[in-house]
């Protein structure tokens, strides 16, 4: 196996005040990454709340609620309670976003995570002063879940007009996957404050390797500026879906135009990297910067952001 590509770290994600009185100033459980002009967004898997930051220069952000309510402090009970937003994707412009907005996606691996939000953005990339409208995509995910035993969806990205669900494997009685959508479909359903099973293309189901007997599985993924797709995936020893286990691994996965997966190269990061961004894009995926996030399963530790440039990773080959 080839040495894996070490992630520059950029800093922790830190806030300038707590989402909530007494807890601490950062986001732990980061699992979803965007950038948009000179802000990224990051949406974590055990908050109601969406990450804002400034990308130009690396300082404390704040957050925007997305959902109401208040999820319990205990870590059980909060983990029970959470949406377990995973996905986060950057939505193109239409008539109800003309600037276009950012899609938020719960996981679906229990009840009462299959719910999202939408959220407007201004010319400039900020988020909109309107409040995130919440989605209920419940009839969707029983859809999916039919087809693929256990849901865990954990990334989303458009490519022209597809909008493609990745479903995390993580599971004895599910499979990673490739959920294939009709973006015009979406769009129309999303006014009507969800996903509609119709908007159901293709599901493909993908086997990505595995270390030391622990299948990696899709954690997140992004588009490149020419179309291709990138996905996260990790090794993460675990019985299921819900229970956290030791990373043993992590991969970048690079589609050829066709969405059949090129090369894997592993990675070398402090926790568990569960977001993937196009930080900076250049006229080649050699002078595209690369963006990641972590999860460390510990809310004691902080969220980091870290990158890398496209150049380290090789062409082709496998983990």
């Amino acid at each position: 196996m080839r040495a894996p590509i070490s992630l520059t770290v950029r800093g922790e994600l830190l806030l300038r005040r707590p989402i909530e009185t007494g807890r601490p100033a950062y986001i732990a459980a980061a699992s979803g990454l965007v950038r948009c002009g000179d802000w990224f967004y990051v949406v974590a898997d055990d908050e109601l709340h969406l990450g804002v930051f400034p990308a130009g220069r690396f300082r404390p952000g704040s957050v925007r609620r997305l959902l109401p309510g208040r999820l319990p402090r205990r870590a059980a009970t909060r983990k029970e309670a959470k949406p377990d937003f995973e996905a986060l994707a950057s939505w193109p412009s239409s008539p109800a976003y003309p600037f276009g907005a950012l899609l938020i996606l719960g996981s679906g691996s229990r009840r009462g995570r299959a719910r999202g939000a939408i959220v407007g953005l201004t010319p400039t990339g900020r988020l909109a002063r309107a409040a995130p409208r919440a989605l209920d995509v419940s009839s969707l995910y029983r859809a999916l879940a039919r087809e693929l035993g256990v849901l865990n969806v954990e990334g989303a990205v458009i490519q022209r007009d597809a909008l493609w669900l990745f479903q995390r494997g993580n599971d004895r009685r599910g499979a990673n996957a490739m959920v294939e959508l009709d973006l015009a479909a979406v769009r129309a359903s999303l006014a009507r404050g969800g996903v509609a099973p119709e908007a159901v293309r293709s599901i493909r189901k993908i086997e990505l390797g595995n270390e030391r007997g622990v299948p990696y599985t899709f954690t997140d993924a992004c588009a490149l500026p020419d179309g291709r797709l990138l996905a996260l995936a990790v090794a993460e020893d675990t019985r299921d879906a819900f229970a956290d286990g030791a990373t043993l691994g992590a991969c970048l996965c690079q589609f050829d135009h066709h969405n059949r997966i090129a090369a894997m190269t592993p990675l070398s990061a402090p926790a568990k990297p569960e977001g993937v961004a196009v930080w900076s894009a250049g006229h080649a995926f050699e002078d595209t910067v690369l963006a990641f996030v972590t999860d460390a399963d510990d809310p004691d530790v902080p969220a980091r952001l870290m990158t890398a440039r496209g150049d380290a990773f090789p062409g082709r080959g496998r983990c």
